[in-house]
């Protein structure tokens, strides 16, 4: 309840600044690319999705702006998505709104105790994903 009361959340930070065309999926994918831009392919490795279902999502991305698939000058033949200013404004904002709700959190937490319970939880995460490939 704690995590789909957290994603509620930041979706509503999201459209309080303007960000209204994302779904939830679309804010759950640009996370996974990195600031010099990332191959499709390892985009759908670290979100657990196929390549066309991330294909996919990258399109609807780039028609609303906030990414564009540009050559990979390692690979001719793959491309590389990167952010666009407005994808990057996206992030920073997002990190804004996490940040504050993490103040939230901690305040429900207690400040001294947060940190160790976002290490264990972590820790849960880790455990629990290590479970999906044994």
């Amino acid at each position: 309840r704690a995590s789909h009361a957290f994603v509620a959340l930041m979706m509503a930070g999201y459209r309080a600044l303007g960000y209204d065309d994302l779904s939830e999926s679309h804010t759950t994918l640009l996370p996974h690319l990195d600031v010099g831009g990332t191959r499709i392919t390892d985009i759908a490795a670290r979100a657990g999705l196929t390549k066309q279902a991330i294909g996919q999502m990258v399109s609807d991305l780039e028609d609303r702006g906030y990414v564009l698939r540009a050559a990979d000058p390692s690979d001719a033949r793959a491309k590389i998505v990167r952010y666009t200013a407005k994808g990057r404004r996206f992030m920073r904002d997002g990190w804004g709104i996490k940040r504050d709700l993490h103040e939230r959190c901690r305040d429900v937490v207690g400040a001294r105790d947060f940190d160790a319970f976002v290490a264990r939880l972590v820790a849960l995460a880790g455990s629990l994903e290590q479970g999906d490939k044994g």
